[in-house]
């Protein structure tokens, strides 16, 4: 009897602690985003935008930083070979002096053979106010921003998992300033060149962390517990 009443206590111990690991984990999984890496490119005009197909294209070195734990997901810093190609989704509309353009596509950053970060976008946006026609790169900043829909990363680099929202920021310093076009296809920017410096950011409960229980073991644990407390209960009864 007091062998059955102890392992009662046990699972009932087992059960608060199980609930209180639910807490923390509903907690840690709301904190939010944080950014795990940063890129900027190194030559300037590597970007180009096309008016008359709607294509956004690049191709240059980049330099690339990952931060280190607690938000760390790659672990690379230093130069890499960048590949952008996306096009645009829409017309490019003007909503009181700010102009935006969806933009779907895929940016990788390499290093020699090795993939440092490929992402692929669906949805984002290419946005920021309507530019003057500068001819040097302190020209108005246009963003691209979204979120990530697939990615690939080479085991040499990727050192924890990417968690849901995976997002991504991108600032253009393009010439001319952000326009959409007055002649060829009246539906896109009209062309530019551009110089992108960006960051990419995920849940905080990213990094090279221990990795919580799963909800459905906790949940198990909980369930174990609470139940084996109130069989020990009805057996004291009935003795």
């Amino acid at each position: 009897m007091l062998s059955q009443v102890g392992f009662g206590k046990k699972l009932f111990v087992a059960a608060i602690l199980a609930g209180l690991g639910l807490g923390a984990q509903a907690r840690h999984a709301s904190a939010g985003s944080v950014t795990f890496a940063n890129f900027q490119d190194l030559t300037v005009g590597q970007w180009s935008y096309a008016n008359s197909t709607g294509l956004l294209t690049g191709s240059g070195s980049a330099s690339f930083i990952s931060f280190g734990p607690p938000s760390q997901i790659l672990n690379y810093t230093g130069l890499v070979t960048e590949a952008l190609s996306a096009s645009v989704t829409g017309a490019a509309v003007n909503n009181a002096g700010t102009l935006s353009q969806g933009i779907t596509g895929t940016l990788t950053f390499t290093n020699g053979v090795n993939t440092v970060l490929s992402v692929s976008f669906v949805g984002a946006v290419l946005s920021g106010p309507a530019g003057s026609q500068s001819t040097n790169t302190s020209a108005d900043n246009a963003v691209i921003s979204g979120q990530i829909t697939s990615y690939t990363s080479s085991p040499l680099y990727q050192v924890a998992p990417f968690v849901n929202p995976f997002s991504f920021s991108i600032s253009l310093t393009q010439v001319p300033g952000l326009n959409i076009a007055t002649s060829g296809n009246l539906n896109n920017f009209a062309d530019f060149r551009a110089t992108a410096q960006g960051s990419f950011s995920a849940d905080a409960g990213t990094g090279a962390l221990p990795t919580p229980l799963p909800a459905a073991v906790w949940g198990g644990m909980a369930l174990m517990g609470a139940v084996g407390s109130v069989s020990m209960w009805r057996r004291r009864r009935q003795i």
